[in-house]
């Protein structure tokens, strides 16, 4: 049981008070958790990721990385690409209805990542979570939520690329 939960309003407090000024944060339903320092591997598929979406997807949606998104239930957490509406996250944070895709790479977080975070987009209203999951080099896509989950999983293997919903023409290469 955490001894301390934070609303965004503290949250934003701590941040504009200089309390995280040399730590990697985000906040997930009201808790503040580090995190995960990025490794070669990691930080190379984001980027990688991030590129090519970026030219896919020009003039059709903004893309983002490592940008927070403003989630209802005191969240603020920072996916690794972010797909959202035109002009999204331009004026104040991004919020959940303006999200097409959210993509998390993760290694030492995959369990973070499967459980928690997807249980609080699924909550949230995200429409699409995938998340590249490093140590089996696979895609897991996460579709339709319903409450407090995704009704729909499915596993992409490595070196096939797949389109969002937002998107059903457009291939995704994620390799």
């Amino acid at each position: 049981m955490p001894l301390l939960r934070v609303d965004l309003t503290h949250y934003d407090r701590m941040i504009a008070a200089g309390v995280f000024d040399d730590q990697k944060v985000e906040l997930l339903d009201g808790l503040i958790l580090e995190r995960e320092v990025m490794k070669p591997p990691h930080y190379t598929r984001v980027k990688r990721i991030y590129d090519r979406m970026l030219l896919q997807f020009s003039g059709l949606a903004t893309v983002y990385s490592e940008v927070p998104i403003e989630l209802p239930h005191d969240g603020r957490p920072h996916p690794d690409v972010m797909l959202t509406q035109l002009g999204a996250g331009e004026e104040s944070y991004t919020m959940p209805e303006e999200v097409f895709l959210l993509l998390e790479v993760a290694d030492t977080s995959l369990e973070r990542d499967r459980v928690f975070k997807s249980f609080l987009y699924a909550r949230d209203g995200i429409a699409e979570y995938w998340i590249l999951n490093l140590q089996r080099n696979q895609l897991e896509v996460f579709r339709d939520p319903d409450g407090l989950e995704y009704q729909s999983r499915l596993t992409i293997p490595v070196n096939q690329s797949f389109a969002c919903l937002a998107f059903p023409e457009a291939m995704i290469d994620w390799s």
